[in-house]
């Protein structure tokens, strides 16, 4: 029993087992609504963290993309260079295989003049060749300037 006292009177209430209140309608409602703000903002949250992680994967592509296109700048520039060296190779390949023929057809002629004389005609140098074509090594330097 449960006493109240007053200046006058005294009431005595019977004491019974304390009853478990829960929260009423609107406290419901005002749980239901945080439980729905709590679930969108972590799916907000989770959206974020998407979008960022989205952001980060499309800032590495393309710094790759600009490491790909700087690097194929660089090979294509490296390219052009071997080319126009294989160019420049290339003429004075045939600079010297034009040389070379010019003196081939120089020997020739100097072989059918040779064969055509009945006296063999020797040079002052004992045996060596005078002229143009004395010697590989000159042809070599004539076309190479060495």
């Amino acid at each position: 029993m449960l006493h109240i006292e007053t200046r006058e009177r005294v009431y005595e209430l019977p004491a019974g087992r304390p009853r478990v209140v829960g929260p009423g309608r609107r406290e419901q409602g005002y749980l239901e609504q945080i439980e729905r703000l709590e679930a969108q903002r972590t799916q907000a949250e989770r959206e974020r963290e998407a979008a960022e992680a989205q952001r980060l994967r499309l800032a590495g592509e393309l710094e790759w993309s600009a490491r790909v296109e700087r690097g194929s700048v660089r090979r294509a520039e490296r390219l052009e260079d071997e080319l126009r060296t294989s160019e420049e190779a290339q003429k004075r390949l045939l600079l010297a295989l034009g040389a070379v023929q010019r003196e081939n057809e120089l020997l020739r002629r100097r072989v059918d003049a040779l064969s055509a004389s009945p006296v063999p005609q020797l040079g002052a140098g004992s045996g060596r060749r005078t002229g143009p074509a004395s010697s590989p090594r000159t042809l070599w330097q004539r076309l190479f300037g060495r």
